[in-house]
């Protein structure tokens, strides 16, 4: 199957100007995962686990949606006896973002609240660590490494599988290149100048708390008011001494 491509400038693509690009276009999946992100907190606070068999339902339920909305209904957008429907891309358009976001979201709660077995010991494997400190710069690179092989291409090309499967591995692997060099110049560096700089800060406002002086009525714990004995309504008896009554 040979494709033939002739995108050399996206910028002049109405489809990538005036749809691609847009942040309301493009927001729904980062409200989904900030709303997934403080479930999933509050389920490890409150020390939720679900059970097997939601465990089974939310898996399988993910799996199905995501791969039918990522995947096969695309297929069928493009296959030689498929018409065009403008209501099917109207209600795809926004939809696809939607149910993919809640389809990562689901997995990544259930991983944290009960997990998936297996698959869950597979992911929490800490041979993924490092990957997981690249994964922001992957995204922050991939789009202009993207752009840059495309502004370069001075001719059409004509897209093979093979080809496809070495652009998208390409890609990638260029995208982790540059973001573990930029994560070893700036983030880590950075980030360990942000934590000692927040440690200094802390230590030098509890130092300041230990050294301050408060006078004598501004006293922490010290009630300036006097304060008198409560009357129990006895008189108190006095031991007269012979001596003094004497004349």
């Amino acid at each position: 199957m040979r494709i033939r491509c002739n995108l050399y400038d996206p910028t002049q693509v109405p489809h990538f100007r005036e749809m691609y690009t847009k942040s309301y276009n493009r927001a729904i999946p980062y409200v989904i995962g900030i709303i997934g992100a403080f479930y999933t907190k509050h389920l490890q606070q409150t020390q939720f686990q679900f059970s097997s068999v939601a465990v089974k339902i939310f898996m399988f339920s993910a799996a199905v949606i995501g791969t039918h909305i990522m995947f096969i209904v695309p297929m069928l957008f493009v296959s030689s006896g498929h018409q065009y429907n403008v209501w099917e891309h109207v209600l795809y358009a926004p939809l696809h973002r939607l149910v993919w976001a809640v389809a990562m979201c689901n997995f990544i709660v259930v991983h944290n609240a009960g997990g998936y077995g297996v698959i869950s010991s597979f992911l929490g494997c800490r041979l993924f660590a490092p990957l997981s400190r690249l994964c922001y710069g992957v995204y922050l690179t991939h789009v202009a490494i993207m752009l840059i092989e495309l502004g370069s291409s001075h001719s059409s090309e004509y897209v093979t599988m093979i080809g496809l499967t070495q652009d998208i591995f390409g890609d990638l692997s260029m995208s982790l290149l540059v973001s573990f060099v930029l994560n070893l110049l700036l983030e880590s560096p950075l980030d360990t100048f942000h934590k000692k700089l927040k440690r200094s800060i802390l230590n030098h406002m509890e130092a300041s708390k230990r050294t301050q002086v408060y006078p004598i009525s501004a006293q922490v714990g010290i009630d300036s008011r006097r304060t008198y004995l409560k009357p129990t309504g006895i008189l108190p008896r006095y031991k007269i001494d012979p001596e003094e009554n004497q004349p």
